[in-house]
């Protein structure tokens, strides 16, 4: 008995419009009969419903496919699985760092010592929530002394290092059942991933155990454990199986930990602004800190971050093998560096120039340049490929290009709104940082980037670059460009 052929699927139409046709066209083949296709027979509202079904779960099922690619995922907990594969750590946030001086309510007979952990903070508000501090040591004034005291330089002799953060001290985290991986999650967030330490006690008293970023290098004596952070900076420790790692011994409440709260660049506070003491001390007055932070604190990377960095560093690991590794060994490993560029010397094939912008668009230091000399030459993460005699570290060339616009504004739009909407949104497509090396300039691109409704950019009739009238620059190895001056020419619109 013979059969009629089955009708070719198209797998590439996954939305609601797609479904909802290849069903009626389905039914138009299975029953032919069936000629009412309006939205109102209840036969296609059925349909629909269904479309809309299939609808949602093609979009969950695109998700899901994402997300096991690290290119495209978007959870954290997914990207560190990659970094994990790649034997890539991901940067934590860590904390800043801020001077403290301390000033008591009058001088004393006895020395006075303000103990370490001292809480202080800054003021908050509606908008902005207190940041706290706690100091790293104990401050003594001396006899006589109110603690606002400054030598010749006008520098406060008595300070102290406050980090930004709250610690927490012998949290119990649980007891160890003797099997492999066990894993444990500390109570409080965001967690300073440095800050963790973890004492087990398996039966014979408290012993600290070591972070180490994987098992690969541990054996089954090794007091070693991992930690990860999810989504939320929230914590967990992961012992080893007993044979990469040591599982500790079943012990009732036999885990504690140590840990620091806080970090990132909320932290970064200036002078003055932590001036509330949080911890009461009977005899201080007022603190402040006369300076803004030494050390600023850092957020952990964002998941757009890690998609580039694991890659790059699997890439270097052994060192820079290719010329465009040169660059990603630098953006690696010295965090000052925001972009870079290399390219061989096009008189001498031996010598590698590197290309540095660093943040805020800072001067290169000779300190700078020494350090990433020295790296390649000497650190094993920085083995140079074979002919690379020579290294020449050297600022990015920040090149202005000046633009004329001519603008003609819809009516019942304001010129001068959209006149000053646009300047901004120039002011920050040529920020420093976001225009990359070799990145060329489409003035094409850029008048459909302008008029892009998403960019919130309402009111624009017609837009199109006088000035520069070359539709595609390409820039040198070495340049970035900038805005230089801007002018926009506009017509229409009001007032």
């Amino acid at each position: 008995m013979s059969r009629e052929p089955t009708p070719s699927i198209d797998y590439t139409s996954r939305d609601y419009e797609g479904f909802r046709k290849s069903m009626i066209d389905e039914l138009g083949v299975r029953m032919p009969e069936y000629t009412d296709t309006s939205e109102t027979d209840a036969g296609i509202v059925i349909i629909e419903n269904n479309a809309k079904c299939l609808d949602i779960l093609s979009f969950y099922a695109d998700i899901m496919a994402n997300e096991t690619l690290l290119t495209t995922c978007k959870r954290r907990n997914n990207a560190n699985k990659w970094c994990s594969i790649l034997s890539y750590v991901p940067r934590n946030s860590t904390p800043s760092r801020v001077m403290q001086v301390f000033v008591l309510t009058a001088a004393q007979s006895v020395p006075v010592t303000i103990p370490a952990g001292t809480r202080v903070k800054t003021k908050g508000s509606t908008s902005e929530p207190e940041i706290i501090f706690e100091t790293e040591e104990d401050l003594t004034i001396p006899i006589g002394k109110l603690g606002n005291e400054k030598d010749s330089h006008g520098k406060y002799l008595y300070q102290v290092s406050a980090v930004q953060g709250v610690s927490v001290e012998g949290e119990l985290v649980g007891s160890s059942n003797g099997t492999a991986n066990q894993k444990f999650q500390l109570n409080y967030s965001p967690v300073i991933a440095d800050s963790v330490e973890v004492i087990v006690n398996e039966g014979s008293g408290f012993a600290p155990w070591t972070r180490v970023d994987n098992f690969v290098d541990s054996d089954a004596t090794s007091r070693d454990y991992t930690l990860s952070l999810n989504d939320n900076d929230i914590a967990t420790i992961q012992f080893g199986d007993g044979v990469f790692g040591k599982i500790p011994t079943s012990y009732t409440n036999g885990i504690f930990a140590n840990y620091r709260v806080g970090g990132g660049s909320s932290g970064n506070v200036g002078a003055n602004t932590v001036v509330v003491m949080d911890t009461n001390l009977a005899l201080v007055d007022s603190t402040f800190n006369p300076e803004g932070v030494y050390e600023r604190g850092v957020d952990k990377e964002t998941v757009d971050e890690l998609r580039v960095n694991a890659p790059r560093y699997s890439d270097t690991k052994w060192g820079a093998l290719t010329l465009k590794d040169f660059a990603d060994v630098v953006l690696l490993n010295f965090p000052d560096v925001v972009l870079a560029n290399s390219e061989r010397d096009s008189e001498d094939i031996d010598s590698i120039h590197i290309y540095l912008l660093t943040k805020d668009g800072a001067t290169i230091s000779d300190s700078l340049m020494s350090e990433i000399t020295a790296f390649f030459d000497e650190n094993e993460g920085g083995r140079k490929i074979v002919g690379a005699n020579k290294i020449f570290i050297e600022p990015a060339s920040l090149v202005k290009k000046d633009f004329t616009i001519s603008l003609v504004v819809k009516d019942r739009y304001s010129r001068a709104s959209v006149k000053g909407l646009i300047e901004e949104l120039m002011q920050d497509y040529f920020a420093l940082g976001n225009y990359d090396f070799g990145q060329y300039l489409s003035t094409t691109e850029l008048a459909a980037y302008i008029m892009n409704p998403d960019n919130g950019i309402n009111g624009i009739k017609s837009l199109y670059f006088v000035n520069p009238d070359t539709t595609v620059i390409t820039p040198e190895a070495s340049q970035i460009f900038t805005l230089g001056e801007l002018t926009i020419d506009a017509a229409g619109g009001v007032e």
